[in-house]
């Protein structure tokens, strides 16, 4: 039996090894429940004075809105002591097809860490036959809560390992660090002229992340946005606990937005999301489950909850239940129970 690593989206396939640094275990694997929103993203970057980098010779800039961003919002299983659990994703977008995918690194250029963030120069943008390229400011772009990793013999996985292996689930950020209110007759999105309603509000700051399960995940790159200049400047960013940062995420069950802000020493970064609810029988926007089918989750009403409450579309509560596994494949552990079947939320390929 082998082991194989899955991640969502396209890649960007730059070589065997940046492949496998890439594909990765997500936390989908582990039985989460979410509502997914497709949006855009826009943001600035306003270079430090003090920043001797040529990224400080030519800003300020702002970026987007690109489209093909996502947040997904739900639950996990008994694994994640958090509350709830969200994501947030841009991996770029391929300027010559249109595509989402996750944009090529210039390769063979060091890297200068500073403050959490790096920044590298380059002549030309390359794109090569195998992958994307993109000329959007912001690309590979992923924050999540919560990863859910597979271990074999106390290391991480690679690609490929032989059985048996196991399931861990690891907490980037301690939501109960964060404050998550209920908030009432506002607009969630306020360039959005709907009605006013009730949504959650989770707002939290770099007091929330957890040091020992920063695995470098949680990133995103930079690059002069396009037709900006002429000389390139690209940047390399990884949260981690040396560099103050805010998030604030407010959500229904049709519409989530997002705020981040990073501030390091080459200056302050600023990534606004805003995304509608999509649904459909797409491992990407719902939960599917051993047998290929999905059911939709749905967040109860904010005015009758003073938490975040998921529950299946139809109002069944959440049944988390042990995978002894089906055919030979492996055990995930604790996993959801499906409303009209006694198979597992399961999306590990292992065989």
């Amino acid at each position: 039996m082998f082991h194989r690593d899955l991640s969502l989206g396209s890649l960007a396939v730059l070589s065997f090894s940046a492949l496998a640094s890439t594909v990765r275990t997500t936390v989908l694997d582990g039985g989460t429940q979410f509502i997914f929103y497709n949006g855009t993203l826009s943001g600035s970057f306003v270079p430090a004075e003090a920043s001797r980098s040529i990224c400080q010779q030519q800003g300020p800039y702002t970026f987007g809105p690109y489209f093909n961003a996502s947040m997904r919002i739900g639950k996990n299983p008994p694994w994640d002591e958090n509350p709830l659990y969200f994501e947030v994703d841009h991996f770029g977008t391929d300027y010559r097809t249109g595509n989402t995918q996750s944009a090529p690194r210039s390769l063979g250029i060091p890297k200068i860490p500073l403050d959490g963030l790096d920044h590298r120069l380059q002549t030309r943008q390359t794109c090569l036959s195998l992958g994307g390229c993109t000329n959007d400011a912001i690309y590979n772009l992923g924050f999540s809560t919560t990863r859910f990793e597979c271990y074999k013999d106390g290391e991480r996985c690679g690609m490929f390992e032989t059985s048996p292996w196991t399931y861990v689930g690891e907490p980037n950020v301690n939501l109960t660090l964060a404050s998550i209110a209920r908030v009432s007759d506002r607009l969630i999105d306020p360039d959005d002229s709907g009605e006013t309603g009730s949504f959650y509000s989770v707002s939290g700051d770099e007091r929330s992340w957890i040091k020992e399960n920063n695995r470098g995940r949680n990133a995103f790159d930079f690059q002069v946005p396009h037709n900006s200049s002429q000389r390139d400047c690209e940047m390399d960013f990884k949260w981690n606990e040396t560099v103050p940062f805010t998030y604030t995420v407010n959500f229904s069950n049709t519409t989530a937005t997002a705020l981040f802000t990073v501030v390091a020493s080459l200056g302050n970064v600023t990534l606004s999301f805003t995304g509608k609810r999509a649904d459909g029988d797409d491992e990407e926007l719902a939960p599917s489950n051993l047998y290929g089918q999905y059911s939709a989750i749905s967040l109860a009403d904010p005015s009758e909850h003073d938490l975040p409450t998921f529950t299946f579309a139809n109002g069944t509560e959440f049944k988390w239940v042990e995978n002894k596994g089906e055919n030979g494949m492996h055990s995930l552990g604790l996993c959801i129970k499906q409303p009209s079947r006694d198979g597992c939320t399961w999306r590990r390929l292992a065989g």
